[in-house]
């Protein structure tokens, strides 16, 4: 499944590639999320055109995986579509779509993990007959943007939710703490401890890095 996330929308049975760039999303007003409850495909173009990046962003940075966040996209979109009814106005627009993004990638990681549970005995044992790379073998080619993902991957759930929509969608602590149904406090202290693991996972790299390279 492929599209260009900036120029063209999710294939949500039948609409098109959406001209234009995303810009910088205006919330939703009340008459679009009307139009959207009522199913009417140009709400749902537009509700991609102003938030269509940032969940793209937010996919890509929980799931770590470019191919997996497309389709991720395709899915919360095509759900937002089937939900809309369910908005009830309690929180803005854009906080309840980022509780439906946040929600939807968790439970993909948690299919992924129970689907590569069953698969490690095998893989491993491939991966020593065949000498593969090392972990930092694979880290040093890949270049900074790759190893970042890698690192927010290494995160526990917690951590890299409140990490992805503070530093990559630029939510208020409020905002965060709506979107994940938790205290704002949980959430200065998961992204504090989460900066913090981050931090030493990237220097850690760094330096086994300078040493490969000694």
């Amino acid at each position: 499944m492929e599209y260009a996330h900036a120029a063209a929308g999710p294939n949500m049975d039948g609409v098109g590639p959406l001209a234009g760039t995303v810009s910088v999303p205006r919330e939703f007003s009340q008459g679009d999320v009307e139009r959207l409850r009522r199913g009417d495909r140009s709400a749902l173009e537009c509700a991609y055109r102003q938030f269509g990046a940032r969940v793209h962003a937010s996919c890509r940075g929980l799931l770590g995986n470019a191919a997996d966040a497309e389709d991720a996209v395709q899915e919360i979109f095509l759900k937002l579509r089937e939900r809309a009814a369910q908005f009830d106005g309690a929180s803005r627009f854009s906080t309840w779509l980022f509780r439906i993004t946040v929600n939807h990638c968790l439970h993909r990681l948690e299919k992924t993990r129970r689907r590569d549970a069953e698969q490690l005995p095998l893989d491993a044992e491939r991966e020593f007959a065949d000498g593969g790379a090392s972990p930092l073998e694979l880290a040093h080619v890949r270049d900074a943007h790759e190893v970042l993902e890698r690192r927010l991957d290494a995160l526990n759930d917690e951590h890299r939710a409140v990490l992805v929509l503070r530093e990559l969608n630029d939510m208020s602590y409020a905002e965060i703490a709506s979107a994940l149904e938790i205290p704002v406090g949980t959430v200065m202290s998961r992204l504090a401890r989460g900066r913090r693991l981050l931090a030493e996972s990237l220097r850690a790299i760094s330096r086994a890095s300078t040493k490969v390279r000694e």
